[in-house]
């Protein structure tokens, strides 16, 4: 099925894959030029296209294993999109409303969040708009405005990151469960044959991820440039941040907390090696979901958002350059 031989050469791959990854980023998060983001994009295509030639030979590999392993695959891509779509914003109610020229829905009992919806417009729940100002609502704003600007861009990184990324999990779920958990003859060349196929997932997650981040990065510089300054955007991400993390742990906020009680992210320097590690791990945290039947259950798809820092910290370099 598979030589051992590959194992070595697969992770090789995979490191080459997050390094090209790591240096692209970098070079993107620290510049504001139309060539470093060309540069960024180009990478990921080309990465997406190196694990897109490996994935579709372990889809064919798959696919001549026992019948029950494509019908296991077709239901759970579909359970896989059916918890996707369950974990989209849900609202007891939605008004239409207007404020200094702005157009959005309002989104009663949701969670502390803004989105855009291609068909739809955009999104802001009745809890966000408690707590933000109107400086701080207009930099939500126009990052959403950010989205749907770029909105062929925001369709393909989620088409990629999500559409492609939830169907290769389906199948290396299925032939999971089929060659672990129900084994006909269980050997060393089906152990190697998973080994290099969650190689394979962990490579895809990096490059779905980053295209994700990418989407977000360009709606927040829209943002900022639409405003001329970093300041309230960077503000309505901590107040997000910060809101979003009590409703997670099921405190419900309905007043404004002063912002010298906000815990300021750390702003440091993201080098080579943060990033390096940054995305090594959270591509092995959501690879490893293959094993985790709870954790698919909970969330199936890789981190969406960048994290905190790296988002403000990008925020400001544009900023920065853009007034210099």
């Amino acid at each position: 099925m598979i030589e051992i031989l590959l194992l070595p050469v697969l992770v090789w791959i995979y490191l080459g894959v997050i390094l090209s990854c790591t240096l692209a980023y970098e070079d993107y998060l620290k510049k504001a030029t139309k060539v470093n983001r060309i540069f960024f994009a180009l990478t990921l295509s080309l990465n997406f296209g190196i694990v897109l030639a490996l994935a579709r030979y372990y889809l064919e590999v798959i696919s001549h294993l026992p019948e029950i392993i494509v019908l296991s695959l077709v239901v759970s891509v579909l359970v896989m999109l059916y918890l996707h779509y369950k974990q989209r914003p849900k609202c007891s109610k939605i008004d239409f409303c207007s404020i200094d020229g702005m157009e959005f829905y309002v989104c009663h009992d949701g969670s502390v969040n803004a989105w855009y919806n291609p068909k739809k417009g955009i999104y802001i729940s009745d809890r966000l708009l408690k707590v933000l100002n109107r400086k701080e609502l207009k930099a939500v704003y126009h990052h959403e405005k950010g989205h749907e600007k770029n909105v062929r861009m925001d369709n393909l990184s989620k088409a990629i990151a999500i559409g492609f990324w939830l169907s290769f999990f389906s199948a290396v779920f299925s032939a999971v469960i089929f060659l672990f958990f129900l084994p006909i003859v269980f050997s060393a060349e089906i152990l190697i044959f998973l080994l290099s196929l969650f190689i394979v997932v962990c490579s895809l997650v990096a490059v779905c991820m980053l295209y994700l981040w990418f989407s977000e990065h360009e709606a927040d510089i829209h943002s900022i440039k639409e405003l001329g300054t970093a300041e309230p955007l960077v503000s309505a991400l901590m107040k997000t941040h910060f809101y979003a993390g009590l409703q997670r742990e099921g405190v419900l906020v309905n007043r404004r907390i002063p912002s010298s009680l906000l815990t300021k992210p750390g702003f440091q320097n993201p080098g080579k090696k943060s990033i390096f590690k940054l995305i090594l791990i959270e591509s092995l945290k959501t690879a490893s979901n293959v094993w985790d039947l709870l954790g698919i259950l909970k969330d199936p798809l890789p981190p969406m958002h960048p994290p905190l820092w790296l988002r403000i910290y990008k925020i400001l370099r544009e900023s920065k350059n853009t007034q210099n």
